[in-house]
C-alpha cells in the first residue's frame, strides 16, 4: 500500500523516510569550481508552502538534469 504524502513544514530530520509530492516553481545549475554540477530548485507542496532544494548531479545523471524537473509535479523520498 502506498503511504500518502509528507507536507514541507512537517518534514523534520528524525524522520527516516520523506515522500514529498510538490512542484518546481524555479530550477537552475550551478556548476562550481571544480565543474562539479548541482540543481537548486524552489518547489511547492500541495499546500503552497515552499521551499529551495540543492540536489547533486552525479556524471552520469547531469545528461538527464533536464528530464529531471519536465513534469508539472514530481514526488520524491530521501531513500
Amino acid at each position: 500500500m502506498s503511504r500518502d504524502y509528507d507536507y514541507i513544514k512537517d518534514l523534520k530530520n528524525d524522520l527516516d523516510i520523506w515522500k514529498i509530492g510538490f512542484g518546481v516553481l524555479d530550477s537552475w545549475i550551478v556548476i562550481g569550481s571544480n565543474e562539479n554540477q548541482h540543481m537548486k530548485l524552489i518547489i511547492c507542496d500541495a499546500k503552497g508552502d515552499r521551499v529551495h532544494v540543492i540536489y547533486s548531479l552525479p556524471p552520469k545523471e547531469q545528461a538527464m538534469k533536464n528530464t529531471w524537473v519536465d513534469s508539472d509535479s514530481i514526488s520524491a523520498d530521501n531513500e
